[in-house]
């Protein structure tokens, strides 16, 4: 998302809290109209008259009713928590002031309460499960379901309240109130896609290009979900400990494992069984570089160990080892690769461990020089520290299928100025 609205998004909770609201006193002029004919013939009213399904504005109001429960719900909490809060705002003043003999600290005793954020989400009814800080596709889904099945049960209500409304008139008044309250369900789903489209579509604030990406380009991942160093340690937000993780998932790579993790064994342990298999790989680069690669393609370094090509490594720790030596770093792309024909050595036969031992010129010659792209695509170092491999493609192009990116937090101010490394903050009972 290309668009910059951090006061937006923070105040996405209370526009959520507002239409709640606006939903609930619709839904109550609703009930006040159904109910009204007992109360101006003094009938008694019984709730087995709002069950009579032989009466279809009776069935319109349950149904009605059934998709706005959780405004009903929301708009009661609302009403009773600015009730609260202005008896706890009161109190605390009048303590403050009776303590200090000063005004000064009233203010921050009601910003204190007000900014809880817990609060605003147990009001706004958006739940902020652990699980769904690494997983905001799981939380928009239950609620995008969520909110289609209130929209159809709300369309279901305004077609039998527009069937009765020749015949009683509660019937016109409930099919105006009623389709007038599809906007603020529709809104909601309208947030809830923003704020889906800021954590999954997550676009840092180094990339300012609005124009097409890359097709292979997957995904940001934004710096303060990634590695167990930012993980909460709460269920649904460990990181994954499985010695033979199978999941290849290139987001479950960066999410939920260190910076040292590799995610496959060696490539002479692969080939061996599959040899057309696909290779996950790390490539770290300045945030500049990353932002162009994703709106364009990879490109051929001109000089390295492995001659010309594009470089990759086994984990991010052993590329940011070898972009400290090169003086660059600052973003890091983990990629799915297609190796096709592999070429593989030792290092230490054209880099020995001493001076004295001896060289293979010839092999030295054929690697510096590229000559191995004549007849392979791939070109894999052997370290004799098996998680310091690296490999080298000649064709970026045609052999990296897909590819996610993370920028590192110094040159990504977004996530601080949308407060996404606080918005799972002060969460109560595992869930709000």
């Amino acid at each position: 998302m290309c668009c910059n609205c951090p006061r937006f998004y923070k105040t996405r909770t209370t526009i959520l809290a507002f239409l709640s609201l606006c939903e609930a006193l619709c839904l109550s002029f609703r009930i006040f109209t159904f109910v009204s004919p007992a109360i101006s013939k003094n009938e008694t009213f019984a709730l087995e008259n709002i069950a009579n399904l032989t009466d279809p504005i009776a069935i319109a109001f349950m149904l009605d009713w059934t998709s706005s429960i959780m405004a009903t719900l929301m708009g009661i909490m609302i009403v009773l928590f600015i009730a609260l809060i202005q008896c706890f705002c009161c109190l605390a003043c009048i303590y403050a002031i009776c303590r200090t003999g000063s005004r000064k600290n009233r203010k921050g005793c009601c910003e204190s309460f007000g900014g809880f954020k817990a609060l605003h989400r147990f009001i706004s009814f958006d739940c902020n499960c652990p699980c769904y800080r690494a997983r905001p596709k799981l939380r928009f889904r239950l609620r995008a379901v969520f909110l289609f099945l209130c929209m159809l049960l709300r369309g279901a209500a305004i077609y039998l309240y527009w069937s009765v409304s020749k015949i009683d008139a509660r019937g016109k008044s409930n099919f105006y109130t009623c389709s007038v309250s599809l906007i603020f369900i529709f809104t909601t789903f309208l947030l809830d896609l923003y704020h889906y489209g800021v954590w999954w579509c997550y676009t840092p604030s180094v990339d300012t290009r609005c124009h097409c990406r890359s097709s292979k380009h997957k995904r940001y991942l934004p710096y303060h979900i990634v590695g167990d160093e930012n993980r909460k340690d709460v269920t649904g937000d460990r990181e994954c400990i499985s010695k033979d993780c199978r999941n290849r998932h290139l987001s479950h790579v960066l999410v939920f494992h260190g910076k040292s993790y590799r995610p496959q064994p060696r490539w002479s342990k692969i080939k061996a069984r599959d040899r057309h298999a696909t290779y996950i790989g790390f490539h770290t680069t300045t945030p500049v570089a990353a932002v162009s690669i994703v709106h364009s393609e990879f490109r051929p370094s001109e000089e390295g160990m492995l001659g010309v090509g594009v470089y990759f490594a086994r984990s991010i720790e052993s590329t940011h080892g070898k972009a400290q030596a090169g003086r660059a770093g600052g973003a890091c792309i983990i990629a799915v690769i297609q190796m096709g024909r592999v070429f593989e050595f030792n290092k230490e036969t054209i880099y020995p461990p001493t001076k004295n031992a001896p060289v293979d010129r010839y092999l030295f010659n054929y690697v510096r020089k590229t000559e191995w792209t004549e007849e392979y695509d791939t070109c894999y170092m052997n370290h004799p520290d098996e998680s310091k491999d690296e490999f080298c493609i000649k064709n970026p192009k045609k052999q990296i299928l897909k590819w996610i990116v993370l920028i590192d937090e110094e040159h990504d101010t977004k996530v601080k100025k949308y407060g996404l490394d606080t918005e799972f903050d002060s969460t109560i009972c595992q869930c709000v």
